[in-house]
């Protein structure tokens, strides 16, 4: 898993999650669709007026600083696998959490360390579903094997010690592996100035139970973002003193992981101002920085913290945003470099291999193909659809922003104009439909102001047919602060959103579906936490004393409320 945070896009202090393409010089916009307009405007404004910005590739003058997209999390990871749902208790002094089963509705308590407060879980191939539970009051994490029973039918429980700094955690692809470190945007569990921000556990689970290991680590300092190598056995801490490595396998003991040596280019990605993305394989990676007109391109040694090799890729303006694509061409594997330049209103292509195996910066240059936008375009961020046959291409500065589209096989790009600012945005599993959750402006709409210049003040979001380019708005009561979208077993698409607004009595939960746009809205009891899937259902667990989680069927929104757990967990 990689952090869930704001996701600030070139930034003086943040980082936090997107890009593209292609041929040199100008290319014509293949179509476009526009959101019906009924004021009849063509005012296009936002950041992407800056485009004289960007000066010649390579140039040695400072670069001036774009201003930062903030792009906001709206999709949350929840602790559950295929069955279970793992809930820290919601009592202060408590320790235990609650496992739910999402086939039975059963609910079974299980005792792990005092408040906990962070939980991953994965599905572990030859062991079955396992949690990792942080807790705060006796720091430290219990390795939960729901599928393991011990002698009296309850799930084998394992506890270790952590550092008492740490406050997070995450679970590697394929749950053999999990972090717990420290978050500086979360409340520190222990005050004080002797907070080394550094501190770090690998909980490294073992063949059988009480194999368990767990090494403490010091590693970069003030985390801004944790990656995973796809197979799970490799782990990259980004942080302000640099990118730390590490490689699950070869950790036995306590260590000081060192960051990557850059050499010359530290000059160049200053840790403290730079986005980095990661091959699939742990052995190369990209890096941007808010500073240059280019990019660094890094071959990773197989061991240690070294550099094999390294390339600079100058482009005609500073990149805003970058996105990996990892996909089989021809029987080969085609690693692709996409990058969004919103000063020059251009996007960049490029074979990450081929570029590494250049010999001269001639070469590398020769490698870079560009495509122009439309001038009312902003490039600010890029994102892959989940099937990888388009991009998206929008920024979350402008008032009514206008994204464009880019077919990445046949180079076509279309565009579509929204009413309002983009919050965030996400997209359908089968990349049909995207899903644009909206910015609403401050203060009152006028008191004539028609049912569209209202909506632009009220939480919402807008249903975007892509293939169409028809967008349908919905105006909701309250924010939204998570969406889920999910496919059932005949195929039919829904859209899940957790509603919590200011107001204590304002929260429920909107059901979409993503073949009609149909909206419907669901009621809970209490105010919502957290929603997920689990099985074929729905799960929106709620503020309850008591313990309370609500299921809806991904079939047919029938619901079910499992409630009073926490309680009968404490008469246990």
């Amino acid at each position: 898993m990689n952090l869930y945070k704001t996701r600030v896009r070139f930034r003086g202090s943040a980082l936090r999650t997107m890009v593209v393409l292609l041929c040199v010089g100008l290319l014509s916009c293949g179509g476009s669709y526009d959101e019906p307009d009924p004021g009849g405007s063509d005012d296009h404004t936002g950041a992407g007026e800056d485009s004289d910005m960007g000066g010649e590739p390579g140039a040695p003058d400072p670069q001036p600083e774009p201003e930062p997209e903030i792009e906001e999390a709206i999709v949350e990871r929840v602790a559950a696998t295929e069955r279970y749902i793992f809930v820290p208790g919601g009592r202060e002094g408590g320790d235990q959490i609650a496992l739910i089963d999402g086939e039975t509705f059963a609910v079974e308590p299980i005792q792990v360390g005092l408040n906990p407060r962070a939980v991953v879980a994965a599905e572990v191939a030859g062991v079955g579903a396992v949690a990792y539970v942080w807790s705060e009051g006796t720091s430290t994490v219990a390795v939960v094997r729901a599928d393991l029973r011990d002698a009296a039918e309850r799930p084998d429980v394992r506890v270790l010690r952590v550092p008492r700094e740490v406050n997070q955690l995450a679970v590697a692809p394929g749950g053999r592996y999990a972090l717990a470190y420290i978050d500086p945007e979360l409340e520190l569990p222990v005050q004080g100035g002797a907070i080394s921000l550094q501190a770090m556990a690998l909980i490294a689970l073992g063949d059988a139970p009480g194999e368990d290991q767990v090494y403490r680590l010091s590693v970069t300092r003030q985390i801004e973002s944790i990656r995973f190598s796809e197979d799970g056995r490799f782990g990259f801490v980004v942080g302000e003193e640099g990118i730390s490595r590490l490689a699950f396998d070869e950790i036995k003991a306590d260590r000081f992981v060192p960051t990557l040596d850059l050499g010359a280019s530290n000059e160049d990605f200053p840790p403290r101002d730079q986005q980095a993305l990661f091959t699939a394989d742990a052995s190369a990676m990209v890096l941007r920085t808010s500073q240059l007109a280019g990019l660094g391109v890094f071959e990773l040694s197989e061991e240690g913290q070294a550099v094999r090799r390294e390339q600079r890729v100058l482009l005609p303006g500073v990149p805003t945003d970058m996105e990996l694509l990892e996909r089989d061409v021809e029987g080969g594997l085609r690693r692709e470099v996409l990058v969004a330049m919103r000063q020059v209103g251009q996007v960049a292509r490029f074979d990450l291999d081929a570029v590494l195996a250049a010999q001269d910066e001639q070469e590398v240059s020769g490698l870079v193909e560009l495509i122009a936008l439309a001038d009312e375009v902003d490039a600010g961020i890029a994102r892959l659809t989940p099937d990888e046959s388009q991009l998206l291409i929008f920024s979350t500065l402008p008032a009514e922003p206008t994204v464009g589209v880019l077919e990445l096989e046949s180079a076509e790009l279309k565009t579509v104009r929204l009413r309002h600012q983009i919050r965030t945005l996400a997209f359908s599993p089968d990349s049909r439909t995207a899903v644009v959750v909206h910015r609403p402006k401050s203060g009152v709409p006028p008191a004539d102001a028609d049912p569209r210049e209202r909506f632009e003040y009220e939480e919402g979001l807008s249903l975007w047919d892509l293939a169409s380019g028809y967008v349908r708005a919905v105006a909701l009561e309250a924010q939204p602060q998570t969406v889920l979208m999910v496919t059932t077993r005949a195929g039919a698409g829904w859209l899940y959103g957790m509603l919590v607004g200011e107001e204590a009595d304002n929260f429920g939960v909107v059901r979409i579906s993503l073949e009609t746009f149909g909206v419907e809205r669901l009621s809970v009891a209490q105010r919502p936490a957290q929603i997920g899937r689990v099985a074929d259902q729905i799960f929106v667990t709620q503020n309850d004393a008591r313990g309370r989680v609500t299921f809806f069927s991904i079939e047919d929104g029938t619901q079910r409320t499992v409630s009073g757990f926490e309680l009968n967990a404490e008469i246990q």
